[in-house]
């Protein structure tokens, strides 16, 4: 829908009247006339009230439901898609979330989908370092130390592990 161009996103769908004229007046206005049908999506009772309810009943061409209603089936039978941010913001938590609810994907990063063993700590991997740093603290004149110090530093746009 969004690469068709058909989706619409909407703060809410909280008409002033109950009437079917207001909803078709600003089904119009958002979609044009040209509109053959329509499907609202909102989420619950917070983006939506009792006249969208009441004035989008009567229209044969559009469909309004919940974010927890919606099939795949409706978002393709319909032309335009009018999905409020409330809406969508669900929905597209829920779609991230949909593998994880149901266990779905590897629970470990290894082939086989078993635990990675623990590496091994390598011994005086970082023996320099100390020796250096401790010479510095350990220095007479240690603003002058630091000052060589960083004058030996090179600075690089490329990453290194």
């Amino acid at each position: 829908k969004y690469a068709q161009g058909n989706l619409k996103v909407v703060d809410s769908l909280k008409l002033e009247s109950h009437k079917t004229k207001y909803m078709v007046h600003h089904l119009r206005r958002l979609l044009g006339r040209r509109c053959k049908s329509a499907m609202l999506v909102h989420e619950g009772h917070v983006d939506v009230n009792d006249n969208c309810r009441w004035a989008s009943a009567h229209i044969p061409s559009v469909r309004r439901e919940n974010v927890e209603g919606i099939s795949v089936y409706n978002l393709l039978k319909y032309h335009q898609l009018v999905i409020t941010e409330a809406a969508l913001a669900k929905l597209i938590r829920e779609i991230q979330t949909y593998p994880k609810k149901h266990g779905w994907g590897q629970k470990f990063a290894t082939p086989d989908g078993r635990p990675a063993p623990v590496p091994e700590k390598v011994a005086g991997w970082n023996n320099a370092w100390i020796a250096r740093k401790e010479r510095l603290m350990s220095a007479e004149f240690r603003a002058k130390e630091f000052f060589q110090e960083q004058q030996k530093w090179k600075w690089s746009a490329e990453l290194r592990g």
